[in-house]
């Protein structure tokens, strides 16, 4: 894909950060409702809960995380997360054991289910009569019904823990079978449901929107990570006429037809008028975001934008060039946006200004003088999303490491991974040692911490979309990594790393000996700041043994698959 270049220029000489944005749809108010729902993980649920209340509200929205001001919490399983100043409409619990007496009576304008709502009062707040029903019901007041050419007599809906189940891998190879993925776009998402027979899901939003569509459904459970005690099924179940009030535990060998079957509507009661007409219109004013004057992202265009990368830049001009070239030959859209830490360096300057001529957006910011200083890129990026309805996955990274040498397809595996291993808040790739050249003054060191922290561990290996991938378990910093929609930056994030043909490079390893000795790599070396630009540290650093005698990498074998290999340090050569 052709780079995204974009003529926004933001040049922010101060550390403080403007709250604001400009508008769009649904009307053009200068405010928007603040609103917060689960944005971890990719969920379709909880991806589509600020256009249910954009339909219920005809206001624009943005995603806020100060739960210091008034929010509104619609769909998902969050009520337990809500305090004094949250206003919830429609939400539910995830456990009936979870504290709600923190939240106001008054605050309340509609609940999930009959269960929440008894938990509810059972802790003191005493909801008055309020509609029940989850908004996600209301998805097709405002979605139009697609009459899809193709037809699938079953569509199979993971919950997100279960996509890689052996009954559900196995079911995608019947015929008639499909994946409606709760990864995908909303407009993918609907697509697909809307063109099933019939919905088997063992997730929650698979079913209501299921429900909503008039499309039978059966719920199944497939592990207890998704249904616990079961409560938020139960819950959504209690508005309903014939509920299924226990999931069905399938056999590994069952058929579809079997399944398509037991699926069934349910008569869920739910009073669509009454949702719309007790939305919190009142309270609007309160849970109102000025926008300001700066251009207003909506749903549908934060859901088109580019990958955001943000690359942190202090006097590494030749780097800098090159590493963000690297990102432009992604097959994914990028948009750079440089966080510059005060360089004035000529030829720094000199590549800000070219990138700033060709669209790129540049912050400039302040010298640091810190490693704890680095995690002050997190102000560009809460800047940079300020005027965002909805916040999506981002990049940080320095501004050596190059992607140049990684598939075409790194980022979308990066992102395919942070789907699939949850409990990581950020994946990245492996950074290659084993091109290093021996000539290069810190050698020994990159040997040493790398080998001892990444490439003395076996990787473990899963299969993807992409193939057969390799990664570990990791702590990253500023490295080169993917992080999730929603949650600030920080340095040392759980992560994973991916190995070959998804790794980088550190362009610092591979300095000649004239770049070595420049005035602007002694002006960026500082012991307090980076392990690879210390010239105080050289000395120690080459005099150094190398503690590890080999390594193990993944390369691909004679037949291009994949495979572990094993390197000594002081040969080149690998070992098969």
């Amino acid at each position: 894909m052709k780079p995204n270049y974009k003529s926004r220029i933001h040049r922010f000489l101060l550390k403080t950060v403007r709250g604001g944005s400009g508008g769009v749809k649904p009307t053009q108010s200068d405010v928007a409702i603040r609103e917060w729902h689960f944005s971890r993980i990719g969920n379709i649920g909880d991806v589509v809960s600020p256009d249910v209340i954009e339909h219920a509200s005809r206001q624009r929205t943005i995603f806020s995380t100060d739960s210091n001001q008034a929010r509104l919490f619609a769909i998902g399983s969050i009520a337990g997360s809500a305090n004094s100043r949250t206003i919830l409409w429609g939400t539910g619990l995830m456990d009936p054991d979870q504290q709600v007496s923190q939240i106001l009576a008054s605050n309340v304008y509609a609940l999930r289910g009959k269960l929440t709502h008894q938990r509810f009062k059972s802790a003191g707040v005493d909801v008055p009569d309020i509609p029940l029903g989850d908004p996600g019901f209301l998805v097709p007041d405002f979605l139009p019904r697609i009459s899809s050419e193709q037809k699938f007599r079953m569509g199979l809906i993971p919950h997100y823990v279960d996509r890689q189940h052996p009954l559900f891998q196995r079911l995608l190879r019947e015929e008639g079978v499909v994946d409606v993925n709760v990864h995908d776009s909303p407009t993918e998402f609907f697509r697909t449901l809307q063109s099933c027979d019939a919905i088997v899901s063992s997730s929650l939003h698979g079913l209501i929107f299921a429900e909503a569509f008039g499309i039978p459904n059966l719920w199944i459970k497939l592990s207890d990570r998704v249904v616990r005690s079961g409560f938020k099924f139960r819950d959504w179940f209690s508005l309903a006429n014939q509920p299924q009030n226990q999931p069905y535990e399938p056999a590994i060998d069952i058929d579809a037809n079997e399944l398509v079957a037991r699926a069934t509507l349910h008569d869920v009661q739910i009073d669509r008028a009454a949702m719309i007409s007790n939305f919190p219109n009142s309270r609007i004013g309160e849970l109102s975001h000025d926008l300001g004057k700066r251009s207003y992202q909506t749903l549908s265009s934060c859901r088109k934008m580019p990958l955001p990368i943000f690359v942190i830049s202090y006097n590494r001009g030749k780097f800098l060039r090159a590493a963000i070239d690297s990102y432009r030959k992604m097959k994914r859209s990028v948009e750079v946006i440089v966080h510059d830490n005060g360089s004035d360096d000529p030829e720094t300057l000199h590549v800000l200004d070219d990138l700033e001529s060709e669209g790129c957006i540049i912050y400039k910011r302040g010298k640091i003088f810190n490693q704890d200083e680095l995690n002050n890129v997190d102000e560009t990026i809460k800047d940079y999303f300020s005027s965002w309805a909805q916040p999506t996955r981002y990049v940080v990274t320095d501004c050596d490491i190059d992607l140049s040498a990684a598939n075409a397809d790194a980022l979308d595996v990066y992102d395919e991974l942070l789907d699939r291993y949850t409990s990581v808040q950020c994946v990245g790739p492996m950074i290659r040692i084993r091109d290093v050249p021996h000539d290069y003054p810190l050698f020994q060191e990159v040997m040493n911490r790398h080998i001892e922290q990444f490439w003395h561990r076996k990787p473990e290996w899963v299969e993807t979309s992409h193939g057969r991938v390799a990664s570990i378990d990791v702590l990253i910093d500023t490295t080169f990594a993917l992080h999730r929609a929603g949650e600030p930056f920080s340095r040392m994030k759980t992560a994973r790393r991916v190995y070959y043909p998804f790794e980088a490079a550190h362009l610092d390893w591979y300095l000649k000996a004239d770049d070595y000795s420049s005035s602007a790599y002694f002006e960026t070396s500082s012991a307090a700041i980076s392990h690879w630009n210390n010239m105080a540290a050289d000395k120690l650093a080459t005099d150094g043994p190398t503690e590890f005698g080999h390594f193990i990498y993944v390369d691909t074998d004679a037949n291009g698959v994949l495979v572990e290999r094993t390197q000594f340090v002081d040969q080149g050569a690998p070992t098969p």
